[in-house]
């Protein structure tokens, strides 16, 4: 069902017209369109839904499976009916589109024995693909031609011109593939939530150095891309953000160069500088580039989430915590919220979670009657995070470390006692100094806490060597990713100071 509503949504969102494969609205309607329009209406939200209204229910029942095969062939021919041309589409997208359908049309007839029309079709199509870096479609289309022109069409002169352009476009496509290659090999340290290991600063060194003369002289799309994120992965990972802000700035200028302006690729290089606006904390600088990148991006795509992701790092990390609220309703109100991937899903998640926390510390207060947020349960909270949960070097830190704040901001001291008791063998099981250090002290400073009988006073000055190693490694410097901290560690101690009382809790078991 997953994969029906996705592409009942795109092809619903670009409007497509002369939908034949879905039926005529003049038509009567058919099961297959009326699947259709359940599913574009929201009618239809699961295969139980579904099969509930089709068939009593049965998602295993055989005619059920074989509709859902009908819908699923009728939408894949329907794609070919996105009207390229219509003005949702910028110049990139348009010739992205074209490119690939007339292409296809081009093989197929080529296929039937059409060899006028594929040729003429190819010609167009050539052109086009030059102007907008298609390579892959270049290098085809060149086969195709260099075939017509040497051996069926014979034309020398023109034989010549579509075999040397055929070489040139593989010696440059071999790039672009050795280009990716580096940076697939570069991406397994982020998977593996290692963003600083050493192994990745040596070999996105080597690589830096493998690629430095090829991205000066040639400036394909990919090869900008590939390349400039080559670069900018090296300079994260010895947390060089001003530089990583500039690498951005240049290759962004470069991709407005182009004759057609690819904003996919120009919003990836947006959003790592919003990325770097909020490890240096640069809120305002951080807005406005937000504001660049939602230019563009199309709202509710992947890529928007993603941004407001981000976007959502910076307002923790520079106390903008009424906005994050207000951001936080925004993303998980939007219809597109449900086809994300579960994993980005549990990010925002985390957000919640700490979002309430500050709502229960009296960071921030909403309105009275606000309906949005129901008590927090822990229990439930722990469900709806199970991929992070088992990020034992990554995202399972900031899970682990708001299990424990929430406990003492509700005062709950036997259960805080209990998380913190799990959360110390956690320490020296998975934590290192070297990968994990700002983490480690912050762990450490909240191990003080129910040893001094959660006494403010006590807990401040037992936990000051820590909170001093903390600050001798603030973020911007630290072998750590921003994601790790949703709130930093220096305002989360303060908030949680704030909450603790001025005497001993003698009811609280001792640790």
């Amino acid at each position: 069902m997953e994969i029906l509503r996705e592409m009942v949504q795109v092809l619903t969102k670009y409007k497509t017209k002369n939908i034949e494969v879905l039926g005529n609205p003049t038509d009567t309607p058919s099961q297959v369109y009326e699947f259709y329009s359940g599913i574009a209406d929201g009618t239809f939200t699961s295969d139980e839904d579904a099969a509930a209204h089709f068939f009593d229910g049965n998602v295993r029942n055989q005619s059920y499976k074989n509709l859902k095969t009908r819908l699923k062939n009728r939408l894949i021919n329907t794609v070919f009916f996105v009207e390229a041309n219509d003005s949702m589409f910028n110049e990139y997208e348009k010739a992205y589109l074209n490119c690939y359908k007339d292409w296809a049309a081009a093989k197929i007839l080529a296929g039937k024995s059409a060899k006028k029309s594929a040729l003429n079709l190819c010609i167009k199509v050539l052109k086009q693909a030059q102007k907008a870096d298609f390579l892959d479609i270049v290098i085809e289309v060149c086969r195709f031609l260099r075939t017509q022109y040497g051996a069926i069409r014979y034309d020398r002169k023109k034989y010549k011109y579509y075999n040397e352009l055929l070489k040139d476009s593989l010696k440059i496509r071999e790039k672009e593939l050795q280009f990716q290659e580096y940076y697939l090999e570069l991406v397994p340290y982020f998977i593996e939530s290692k963003p600083s290991d050493e192994g990745l600063i040596k070999e996105s060194n080597e690589y830096v150095d493998l690629i430095k003369e090829d991205i000066i002289n040639y400036s394909t799309l990919n090869i900008l891309f590939f390349g400039g994120m080559i670069q900018i992965i090296n300079l994260m990972s010895v947390n060089n953000y001003k530089k990583t802000s500039e690498v951005c700035d240049s290759i962004i200028q470069r991709f407005e160069s182009k004759p057609l302006i690819w904003k996919g690729g120009i919003s990836s290089f947006v959003s790592q500088k919003l990325v770097c606006h909020t490890q240096l904390k640069e809120f305002e600088q951080g807005k406005r580039t937000l504001e660049i990148l939602n230019k563009y991006i199309s709202h509710g795509s992947f890529n928007w989430f993603k941004g407001q992701e981000t976007f959502m790092y910076l307002l923790f990390h520079t106390k903008q915590y009424e906005e994050a609220h207000a951001v936080y309703i925004k993303i998980v109100d939007n219809k597109r919220f449900d086809l994300l991937p579960s994993n980005t899903k549990e990010i925002w998640n985390i957000f919640k979670a700490y979002i309430h926390f500050l709502i229960e510390a009296k960071e921030f207060n909403i309105e009275r009657g606000d309906k949005t947020f129901v008590k927090f349960r822990l229990g439930k909270f722990l469900n709806e995070v199970p991929t992070f949960s088992q990020d034992k070097r990554g995202r399972n830190i900031s899970i682990l470390v708001i299990q424990i704040i929430f406990t003492i901001v509700q005062k709950k001291y036997n259960r805080a006692i209990d998380r913190i008791e799990a959360i110390e063998k956690y320490t020296s099981r998975y934590l290192k100094k070297d990968t994990n250090f700002r983490s480690n002290c912050f762990i450490k400073m909240l191990l003080e806490i129910p040893k001094e009988g959660f006494h403010r006073i006590a807990v401040e000055r037992k936990a000051s060597k820590y909170r001093t190693r903390l600050s001798e490694m603030p973020l911007e410097v630290a072998n750590q990713s921003h994601s790790i901290e949703i709130i930093p560690y220096e305002d989360l101690w303060e908030m949680v100071l704030n909450v603790l009382g001025t005497k001993r809790v003698a009811s609280a078991k001792v640790v």
